[in-house]
């Protein structure tokens, strides 16, 4: 049950903590996000260094490794090359972090940059806001409104 605890626990924070990582916005926030993240993932080991007696360490070091029967197929090379560490770390990590790179690129800082552009600069292929609200009707509306900067509870 333990490890099936840890495994969910593990996938929930790699999946967070990259979304954490793929949406700060400077690089030393970058950095310093990366740092937290690292020390999040090292705190078991370090509770474990810290709380454990030396004893109980030596003890289970010296039990002998379960052994089980992997239901992964471990015959032919390719199996054998998509279930290594090296694999895993160089290519499968990099293209799930390239992933959500692009996840966030296109879910939120695309609609997000475009929603400004139309804002700040009323251009943009979706933006109206531009046949709505040109120079006269801010103009117009800001002499209705100047009552309110000229600091009178009521409209004259």
């Amino acid at each position: 049950i333990m490890v099936v605890v840890r495994v969910v626990l593990l996938v929930y924070m790699a999946g967070v903590g990259s979304v954490f990582i793929v949406t700060t916005y400077s690089f030393p926030d970058l950095l310093m996000n990366a740092v937290a993240l690292a020390f999040v993932f090292e705190l078991p080991v370090f509770l474990f260094a810290l709380l454990v007696d030396k004893h109980d360490k030596e003890l289970m070091e010296s039990m002998a490794p379960i052994v089980f029967q992997s239901t992964l197929p471990l015959c032919g090379r390719f199996f054998q090359t998509i279930t290594s560490t090296y694999f895993i770390g160089l290519v499968l990590f990099p293209l799930v972090c390239i992933g959500l790179v692009q996840w966030d690129l296109h879910v939120n800082i695309l609609p997000t940059t475009e929603a400004l552009e139309c804002l700040c600069f009323q251009r943009g292929p979706r933006c109206v806001t531009n046949t709505y609200f040109q120079r006269s009707w801010w103009d117009e509306h800001w002499e209705n409104v100047s009552w309110i900067l000229d600091g009178n509870a009521t409209r004259n």
